[in-house]
C-alpha cells in the first residue's frame, strides 16, 4: 500500500494522498527507492502536497535514496520556501559529501553547457533526458541557497 501510496503523491492526486492517511498509513511511507513521501511530492513540483505531508508531521529532513532530503530534491522556489520554514536543513550533505550549495553549482554549470550547446546548434547527449530547471526558478532558488548560505552562523 505504500509503493501505491507514493504513486498517487507522485501524480499529485490529494485526495487519495488524504484518504490513505487518513487510514492510518504512516506520512513516513517510502516508495520503491526509499524516498519518502514528501521527498516525491518535492521530486514532482507538488506544493499542496509537500504543505500536506508537512502539516501531517512528515519530517522536512527524512534522507531518501543517495542520502537526499526532499529540499535537495525540490524544483520549485515555493516548495523550497515551504520547506525551509518547516525545518529542512539546507546544510545537510548527501551521501556523496554534496550539500545544497554544491549540487546548485553543478546544476549551473550543467545548465550553462546545456544551454551552450543548444545556442551552438548541437543536440544534447544523455544529459537531454534530465531534468533541467525553469532559468528563473532556478535563479531565484540559486539566490536563496546562497543567502542562507552566507549569513550561515558556523
Amino acid at each position: 500500500m505504500e509503493i501505491e501510496l507514493a504513486k498517487y503523491v507522485q501524480a499529485g492526486d490529494v485526495a487519495a494522498v488524504k484518504q490513505a492517511l487518513s487510514t492510518g498509513i504512516s506520512v513516513e511511507a517510502t516508495d520503491s527507492m526509499e524516498n519518502s513521501l514528501l521527498i516525491v511530492a518535492a521530486q514532482n513540483d507538488h506544493l499542496e502536497l509537500v504543505e500536506l505531508l508537512l502539516s501531517a508531521g512528515a519530517d522536512p529532513n527524512a534522507r531518501g535514496w543517495g542520502g537526499t532530503t526532499a529540499l535537495m530534491e525540490c524544483g520549485s522556489l515555493s516548495i523550497m520556501e515551504a520547506l525551509i520554514a518547516a525545518g529542512s536543513d539546507p546544510f545537510t550533505e548527501n551521501d556523496d559529501c554534496e550539500d545544497l550549495q554544491s549540487q546548485y553549482a553543478q546544476s549551473e554549470a550543467s545548465l550553462k553547457a546545456l544551454q551552450e550547446a543548444l545556442e551552438a546548434g548541437q543536440l544534447p547527449g544523455n544529459e537531454g533526458q534530465m531534468y533541467w530547471p525553469a532559468s528563473a526558478d532556478f535563479v531565484a532558488r540559486k539566490h536563496l541557497i546562497e543567502k542562507l548560505f552566507k549569513n550561515r552562523r558556523i
